[in-house]
């Protein structure tokens, strides 16, 4: 039978985003040893990675669809790909051996650059062979209607529970469904509207019968909107990180951290693995824009947090939250505690709700208005920095026997904004990737540095305070403190 699915509002709107030259995918690169995935003369076993990622397919409902319009409404709608071909999206390629890490995120940053093909499923995998220490990596673009940050490290996992032997289990013949045709497109979006009316109209009963309770959930829908509107209003600070429009050219750069350390940071200071992140980037960003000389308009930096959801779906909670500049307090440790008090309070100010209703509200948005809004300003126009928190597996997985080194996620920048920062724990490992405008930030790996700087004074912070409270502690309460 014919089959086709509409995309949902949020994905659409990323899709509009792209019609004004912006590249939305998504990146992921893990680093394995390569030694388990070569064959008996070193060469890399393509054949087998392939099997492999046929198997993943079935685990990703649109990885063997692509992209149709809907005639007239112009809302887009996934259709099963007849002329899929795996060889396509599985692309190899070699740094001159020995591949340095510079070398690998100047392949990146081009990778990050390209734009998927619209007419073809939205996503590549990307083998890079001739890394250094005998490491071989892969590289995933997609696109977030297709995959997003906790669904990668969902089918990581999945992938990991299989093939620990070398083996990969037999993949289920696949055979596209057939598209239907214009006036079925037509007939099927005429049937989401009127079940939205439908919808609408039962509301307008429940609210009729239950006028009490009605009104409670609308007052708080209305807060919980008015507190997201109200960050719109008041616009964001313009810093060098927002030019009025940004180019198409990426850059990008890692800092990556022993995840130990950074709990046990968190864990000294009483606070969680993203308010030392958040802090991390608060302090690095100041530092680096004090070396450049850099200045900015207006009291304050705002950076739109995504957390990983709690929740078993794959749900987000963005949450804006507005730093003081210049960058809150001056100790490194007062500055985690001031960070992780703002959290809170944008985690109670009803700014989740806020998104979450927005997001819905999305999803009755036809394609023209939301084409309209995407050519004005950006999905998130009125943050300064975005930030995105990835949770991978706890324990680094192995792929067919090859150990996982490391791993990283980016994502991607909207119109005015220069610079995306990816914070992904998996295994044993903190990383920060930063995905930016190759021509605004040539000096992005100065950021890194500055990154850095932050984390070791605020690690020596910690440890001067907590050498300090040992002090207190061993000190006799009758004893004299006063200095000789």
């Amino acid at each position: 039978m014919p089959h086709s699915e509409r995309v949902t509002g949020p994905h659409a709107f990323y899709l509009q985003l792209e019609s004004s030259g912006l590249a939305m995918h998504m990146g992921a690169l893990a680093i394995f040893d390569a030694g388990p995935l070569t064959l008996e003369d070193g060469v890399l076993d393509i054949q087998r990675l392939q099997r492999l990622l046929e198997w993943v397919l079935g685990e990703i409902p649109h990885a063997r669809q692509r992209l149709r319009q809907v005639p007239f409404e112009q809302h887009p709608v996934w259709i099963d790909d007849d002329r899929f071909s795996l060889h396509y999206h599985l692309r190899h390629t070699r740094l001159p051996r020995p591949g340095s890490e510079r070398q690998l995120k100047r392949l990146v940053g081009r990778l990050m650059s390209e734009r998927l093909d619209r007419n073809k499923p939205l996503w590549e995998v990307w083998v890079i062979e001739g890394l250094e220490a005998g490491h071989v990596g892969f590289m995933l673009k997609v696109h977030p209607s297709v995959l997003e940050g906790a669904a990668i490290a969902k089918v990581l996992e999945r992938m990991s529970s299989i093939g620990s032997d070398g083996s990969v289990p037999a993949v289920p013949t696949w055979r596209a469904r057939p598209a239907p045709a214009p006036a079925q497109l037509i007939a099927d979006s005429a049937t989401f509207w009127a079940r939205g009316a439908l919808e609408a109209l039962e509301r307008t009963r429940h609210v009729m019968g239950e006028p009490a309770s009605s009104l409670r959930h609308a007052a708080k829908a209305g807060v919980a909107v008015r507190g997201v509107l109200s960050e719109a209003v008041r616009g964001q600070a313009r810093t060098p990180l927002n030019p009025p429009r940004i180019g198409v050219h990426r850059r990008v750069d890692v800092l990556d951290l022993p995840l130990d350390d950074v709990r046990n940071v968190a864990d000294a200071l009483g606070c969680s693995i993203p308010d030392v992140a958040l802090s991390l980037l608060v302090c690095g960003v100041g530092r680096f824009f004090h070396n450049r000389g850099d200045k900015f308009e207006g009291d304050v930096m705002r950076i739109l947090l995504t957390l990983p959801s709690p929740e078993p779906q794959d749900a987000r909670a963005p949450v804006t939250i507005r730093i003081p500049m210049p960058y809150g307090p001056s100790d490194p440790v007062e500055r985690v505690e001031a960070t992780a008090r703002l959290r809170a309070e944008a985690l109670q100010s009803g700014q989740v709700e806020g998104f979450e209703l927005l997001e819905q509200l999305e999803e009755w948005t036809p394609a023209r208005v939301q084409r309209a809004i995407s050519q004005t300003a950006g999905r998130h126009g009125t943050a300064n920095i975005l930030m995105h928190l990835f949770e991978g597996p706890p324990v680094a997985p192995r792929v067919l026997g090859a150990p996982l080194r490391g791993a990283v996620v980016f994502t991607p920048l909207f119109v005015d904004q220069a610079l995306s920062v990816t914070v992904t724990t998996c295994g044993d490992r903190f990383a920060i990737g930063l995905n930016s405008d190759w021509d605004l930030l040539q000096d992005l790996h100065e950021l890194v540095q500055a990154l850095a700087k932050s984390f070791e004074h605020l690690q020596l912070s910690v440890l001067a305070r907590a050498s300090a409270t040992s002090v207190l502690s061993e000190t006799p309460s009758g004893e004299d403190r006063r200095p000789a």
